[in-house]
């Protein structure tokens, strides 16, 4: 069984994916902006089924709303913080991966062929 390293492009986590796992989705958006890892957060998703009112948005009964309030999404309880972060979808390209040749010096025919 193989295995590759992929890199998550937001929070550049090292992910080892094995064969035959066409994508893998990275957990950092399950933290907020004060926590390093998902251990360190209390994170829910928040889901809204009551009226927006222009221009205010939704309200989530934060004292500071903030510009972008549409887009608050998971609320951290371990910090009282709202954030909103797209999950990360990280695809695997194993074609790519199994066409990249090892250097001559690592390889059984030293080139030959």
């Amino acid at each position: 069984m193989f295995e590759m390293k992929v890199e998550c492009p937001r929070c550049k986590k090292i992910w080892t994916v094995r064969q035959g796992t066409d994508a893998i989705q990275c957990d950092c958006h399950l933290y907020c902006s004060q926590g390093d890892k998902p251990q360190d957060c209390s994170v829910t998703l928040q889901e809204f089924s009551g009226q927006l009112g222009w221009p205010t948005g939704l309200h989530v009964n934060a004292d500071d709303e903030g510009d972008d309030v549409m887009h608050r999404t998971y609320y951290c309880s371990t910090h009282d913080e709202y954030t909103y972060k797209l999950p990360v979808l990280i695809e695997c390209d194993w074609e790519r991966w199994f066409s990249r040749r090892a250097p001559k010096r690592l390889r059984m025919s030293h080139g030959e062929y």
